[in-house]
């Protein structure tokens, strides 16, 4: 590594990470990611690939509506946008409210009885290639965790899920306390695991 790239390197991993609520705006720059052959084959057509641009903001107009409510009051999920403390965007994260999809209830991941709210973490990446390979996923996720998840007392489980082929990440969510749950098939997405934090 020449002494360049290990500037680069430091001054990626020493900014601090921040969310932003995803916007109208957004919608092109994070369709644009979504191509990304690295990202793409991770996700389904909902998600925004192997579609057009429109089709994405149709699908994704109603989402971002819903999204800019709290987290205690929102039935949706809740996109972000990650960006540096200079304010530029280079990748995503969303989380969702569990108890509104009846699968976990079905695969017996959440029980009907739970006094406090499952929260999932989803459609996470970097989008800006100018960030890979500067260690920012596990930094991404903490921040996530610490700053947005865990502040609302509501929330007592957090639970990610991961292709199994993905080896990066499920490595990843185990270096941060994540394991393994459940393992089923999910229509449009093929084979998941389900990992909670403990």
């Amino acid at each position: 590594m020449t002494q360049s790239q290990q500037h680069e390197q430091h001054e990626h991993t020493s900014k601090m990470v921040l969310f932003k609520l995803m916007q109208m705006s957004d919608c092109r720059m994070v369709f644009d990611w979504l191509q990304q052959p690295r990202i793409s084959k991770w996700f389904a057509p909902i998600d925004g690939v192997n579609i057009s641009y429109e089709e994405y903001t149709d699908i994704h107009q109603r989402k971002i509506e819903f999204s800019n409510k709290p987290l205690s009051e929102t039935h949706h999920q809740q996109y972000y946008v990650v960006t540096d403390d200079d304010g530029t965007p280079f990748g995503c994260i969303s989380c969702y409210n569990a108890k509104h999809d009846p699968c976990f209830f079905e695969k017996s991941i959440i029980h009907p009885n739970e006094t406090r709210d499952t929260f999932g973490i989803d459609d996470f990446y970097i989008g800006n290639e100018a960030y890979l390979n500067h260690h920012l996923g596990k930094q991404i996720l903490t921040a996530f965790i610490e700053r947005v998840l865990k502040p609302n007392k509501f929330i007592g489980r957090i639970l990610i899920d991961v292709n199994p082929e993905n080896i990066v990440a499920h490595g990843l969510y185990n270096s941060l306390g994540f394991r393994k749950i459940a393992e089923f098939d999910d229509p449009g997405y093929n084979r998941m695991i389900v990992m909670e934090l403990l």
